[in-house]
C-alpha cells in the first residue's frame, strides 16, 4: 500500500523554528505509511533539502510570493496541481500567507487543507496590509486549523474558530534525548571550540533578523561583558542584519568576545556548552529553540513579549524589553548559579517527545488522506 503523501508547504527549507519542527517529525514518522514533499518559495537550496531527498521526499520550487509576482505565481500554482493530482493533503505553514497555496488547493479540489499557525504576530513591513487581508480570507480557504500553542491559535485565526475549539495545538516536540544535559558532553564540546572552563558563555540561535532583536542582546552581553570579563556570547543564524550586528560590535569593542557561527548542524551540542541563553524577540510563536534550550536545562532569558506557555522549567525569566541593559545583566549573572540537570521526562511529560507527536500525526495524516 502506497503511504499518504502529505505536501509541505513552507517559505524555504533553512533551519528555522516551523522547519525544524517539520524535520523532527519527518525522521520519526513510519515513512511507509505518510511521506512528506516540500512546496517552498524561495530560490536556492534548504539545508535541508539534501536529507529530505535523502528519506524519499520531493522538493518543489515556486517564484517568491510577492505582489510583483502574483499572477505568475498563481499560474505557477495551478499548474504545480494539475501536475500532481497525487496530494490529498497539503499543509501549509506561512501563516496568513497559507491562504494562496490553499486556495489553489482548494480549487483543485484537494480535499484536505491545513493552515498552521507558528507566530503570534506580523513584522510592521511593507507587507503587512498584504497580510491582514490574507489573514481575512484563510478561513474560507482551509479545513482543518493547527498552532503551535493556544496564544497562536488565537492570533491568526477568527475568533469562531477559538470559540468553537475546531483547532489543534501540536507541540513543537524535539528529540529530547539529543538535548539532555549532560556534564560530558559539555565539557566535550567546549574543549572543541576552545572555550575555558570558567568562561560564562551566553548563546543565542536565530536568525539575524529584526524580529529576534539581536541588538539588544549585544547590548546586554556588553553589559555582562564589563562586570564578567571572561563572557562569551555564541551568535548561531545568518540573515540579512548579520552585518549590521557585526559592526555594533565593533563599536562596543567587543572583539573576540562574540563569535558568529553561521547556520550549525549541531545546535544540540551547542546547548550543552552554553551557560546561558538569551531569546529578546519582538514576537514569537512558541520557538522551538526555547524548547531545547530547556531541554538542555539551560537557564533561559526571554523576552516579555514571548507569551509565557513556553516556560517549561523553572529556570526561566521573562524580561520587559524596555528594561534597562542593566537589568537583563543582573537577572543573567544571577542564572549563572544554576545547577542543571536532566528535564527529559518532564518535558516528555508535557507533550515535547517527538517521537510521541509524531506518531499522533501519522494517525492523523493516514485518517484524512487514507482514502
Amino acid at each position: 500500500m502506497e503511504p499518504v503523501r502529505v505536501l509541505q508547504v513552507v517559505g524555504k527549507m533553512d533551519r528555522a523554528g516551523a522547519e525544524t519542527l517539520l524535520m523532527n517529525l519527518y525522521r520519526n514518522i513510519c515513512r511507509d505509511r505518510v511521506q512528506f514533499d516540500f512546496l517552498t518559495h524561495r530560490e536556492g537550496t534548504g539545508d535541508y533539502d539534501q536529507e529530505i531527498m535523502f528519506m524519499g521526499g520531493k522538493v518543489y520550487h515556486l517564484c517568491p510570493m510577492t505582489l510583483k509576482n502574483a499572477w505568475p505565481y498563481w499560474c505557477q500554482l495551478n499548474t504545480f496541481f494539475r501536475e500532481h493530482p497525487e496530494y490529498r493533503v497539503i499543509h501549509s505553514h506561512i501563516d496568513a500567507m497559507s491562504t494562496l497555496p490553499l486556495a489553489g488547493a482548494k480549487q483543485a479540489g484537494i480535499p484536505v487543507r491545513i493552515a498552521h499557525s507558528h507566530n503570534t504576530s506580523f513584522p510592521h513591513d511593507r507587507r503587512y496590509p498584504l497580510r491582514l487581508v490574507a489573514q481575512l480570507l484563510l478561513p474560507f480557504q482551509a479545513t482543518h486549523y493547527f498552532a503551535c500553542s493556544t496564544q497562536s491559535a488565537e492570533f491568526l485565526f477568527p475568533s469562531w474558530i477559538i470559540r468553537s475549539g475546531n483547532f489543534t495545538v501540536l507541540p513543537n516536540a524535539i528529540p529530547l534525548e539529543q538535548f539532555t544535559y549532560s556534564p560530558t558532553n559539555r565539557q566535550r564540546k567546549r574543549n572543541e571550540m576552545g572555550i575555558p572552563e570558567e568562561a560564562f558563555v551566553i548563546g543565542h540561535v536565530g536568525r539575524f533578523c529584526s524580529q529576534k532583536n539581536h541588538e539588544k542582546l549585544v547590548r546586554v552581553f556588553a553589559e555582562i561583558h564589563r562586570r564578567h570579563a571572561g563572557s562569551l556570547l555564541l551568535l548561531a543564524g545568518q540573515g540579512e542584519l548579520q552585518e549590521k550586528i557585526v559592526g555594533l560590535c565593533e563599536e562596543l569593542k567587543l572583539g573576540n568576545t562574540v563569535r558568529f557561527l553561521g547556520i550549525r548542524s549541531d545546535i544540540e551540542q551547542l546547548m550543552q556548552a552554553f551557560d546561558l541563553f538569551i531569546l529578546p524577540s519582538f514576537y514569537e510563536g512558541f520557538p522551538v529553540v526555547g524548547v531545547e534550550a530547556q531541554a538542555a536545562d539551560l537557564p533561559c532569558l526571554f523576552s516579555g513579549q514571548i507569551k509565557k506557555d513556553i516556560a517549561l522549567t523553572v529556570n526561566v525569566r521573562f524580561l520587559p524589553l524596555r528594561a534597562p541593559d542593566t537589568v537583563w545583566a543582573d537577572n543573567a549573572l544571577e542564572l549563572r548559579r544554576t545547577v542543571r540537570k536532566d528535564r527529559s521526562e518532564e518535558l516528555a511529560k508535557q507533550g515535547f517527545d517527538i517521537r510521541r507527536q509524531a506518531k499522533r500525526m501519522e494517525e492523523f495524516y493516514q485518517s484524512v488522506g487514507g482514502g
